[in-house]
């Protein structure tokens, strides 16, 4: 017999017997209804309050997401949040609240000023500090590229004598401590004056130089350049550390604050339990008397208790198998078990006719995440490999999950893309990168496929031809020094 004959058979009797319970019953469910309906009311008030405890620690938490991250877009949500903590706090007012729940719901809401304010002062230092962050790495990088430039254009100033480039060198050097000097004690002021001074000694300079006025003009701008970006890079780092501080500072106050809501809200949410225990002994006394006029009901619900027993004894039986089943197959799909076996499919009825839809799936399924496991296997193997240097490795493996597969495509695309970039072995670039760091410049990749690679070569090319152009300008230098010395002679013995 069909699972819905058999259905329809039991659902004649019950019909019957819930009938003659209802009726029975309903002498007594009118003070149980009066009392659920106050019992509701009161866990609508508590759940209120819970999602109002809930709404605070949300803010505090979309706060300190922004302080953390700097997403000043994110202070949309913040707003957001707010206004449905208000809205909360309206549907609370709704409720019938006690004088002294009222009055603990007063305090909540004078607190909330304080708490949304420092919420507030946390998130935007969070924004002020990634901001400064930001300028901070802009100015380093203005910063240290200056600084080479600047070694490299005094070295070019051939028309001071030696006393004027040391003075100058070691100026900047005195300028690079200052800075330095600053961002360890979050104070920059009176820095410049080290740079007026300095422009002072150019002057000075430049007053009794004769030719290549020029150059040292251009030295002089590439030095409020370098100091300018010092004095930035200063003040940003200092930013960065202020808004910390106070990221800190707002951070433990909000923690206080919490502790006195958490307090508040746990206080009138446990007044509302104790409401909702009285009601449901109320309840209880109600249905202690309702049980009394059920005992006819429950001996006609003891017959039909039985004529279902032996109903439902063969579908227990066919559901059990079936469950046994499924739970065989979602441990499968757990990783649980390595295996999985087909469901009994050979009952005539509606849960047969459901093992042979699954047991399809079963197969399909089996099938599915052997692909998917090979994949993640070759993917693993694939990434060891790159992780030790080597970019010319791909995922060869693919399967019928299509996410899996973007997966694989993209991956492949990524690793095509790196040793295009890069090049095939990144442990080559480092040893001759480390050689470069030992000032020895011959090594060259051989067969260099990547830009990197590439790009490695032509700089050892140009570093090579700089090193023999300035040997070729010293040797210059130094037969020109002999010939100046021997006509130095000459004209003396004149």
């Amino acid at each position: 017999m069909l699972i819905k004959k058999k259905a329809n058979l039991l659902l004649v009797i019950f019909i019957f017997i819930l009938l003659f319970n209802g009726i029975a019953l309903h002498i007594k469910t009118g003070n149980i209804v009066t009392s659920n309906l106050s019992l509701v009311e009161k866990r609508n008030t508590t759940l209120l309050f819970l999602e109002l405890k809930y709404s605070l620690k949300k803010l505090q938490g979309i706060s300190i997401d922004i302080a953390t991250t700097g997403e000043s877009l994110d202070l949309s949500k913040l707003k957001n949040e707010k206004n449905n903590y208000l809205k909360i706090v309206e549907n609370i007012r709704k409720m019938s609240l006690s004088e002294k729940e009222l009055k603990e719901l007063k305090l909540i809401n004078v607190k909330f000023k304080q708490f949304h304010s420092s919420l507030l002062s946390m998130a935007e230092a969070g924004i002020e500090k990634k901001i400064s962050i930001f300028n901070q790495k802009k100015f380093m990088d203005i910063y240290n590229s200056s600084m080479e430039d600047l070694s490299d254009e005094l070295s070019l100033l051939t028309v001071l004598n030696f006393d004027q480039r040391n003075d100058i060198q070691s100026q900047i050097i005195v300028s690079k401590e200052i800075i330095s000097e600053a961002i360890s004690l979050l104070d920059i002021d009176g820095i410049e004056v080290i740079k007026f001074r300095f422009l002072k000694k150019l002057k000075r300079i430049k007053k009794k130089l004769t030719f290549d006025q020029d150059k040292l003009d251009s030295f002089k701008k590439l030095y409020i350049t370098f100091f300018d970006a010092g004095y930035n890079m200063a003040e940003s780092s200092i930013l960065v550390s202020k808004n910390e501080q106070k990221v800190k500072y707002e951070l433990e106050v909000l923690k206080k604050i919490s502790i006195e809501y958490e307090k508040s809200i746990n206080k009138i949410s446990e007044t509302k339990i104790k409401e909702l225990e009285i009601i449901s002994l109320e309840n209880q006394e109600s249905i202690s008397s309702a049980q009394n006029i059920s005992k006819i009901a429950n001996l006609c619900i003891a017959i039909g208790v039985l004529l279902l027993f032996f109903t439902l004894k063969s579908i227990v039986s066919s559901i059990s198998k079936l469950e046994e089943g499924l739970i065989d197959f979602f441990k499968y799909i757990n990783k649980e078990k390595v295996s999985v076996d087909s469901l009994d499919d050979s009952s005539n009825d509606e849960i047969g006719n459901m093992a042979k839809i699954i047991n399809h799936n079963i197969i399909k399924t089996k099938s599915l995440i052997e692909q998917d496991d090979a994949l993640i296997a070759d993917v693993t193997r694939v990434v060891e490999e790159v992780r030790k240097g080597y970019l010319s490795h791909r995922v060869v493996l693919s399967t019928e999950n299509e996410s899996l597969q973007r997966l694989q495509i993209q991956l492949n695309e990524m690793l095509n893309n790196l040793e295009s970039n890069i090049g095939k072995d990144t442990n080559i670039i480092l040893n001759i990168l480390s050689q470069y760091r030992k000032l020895d410049f011959r090594m060259c990749i051989d067969g260099a496929s990547g830009n990197i690679e590439s790009a490695i070569n032509d700089l050892s090319k140009i570093i090579n031809q700089m090193l023999v152009q300035n040997k070729q300008n010293g040797l210059s230098l130094d037969s020109s020094s002999d010939i100046l010395l021997t006509n130095v002679d000459i004209l003396n013995k004149n």
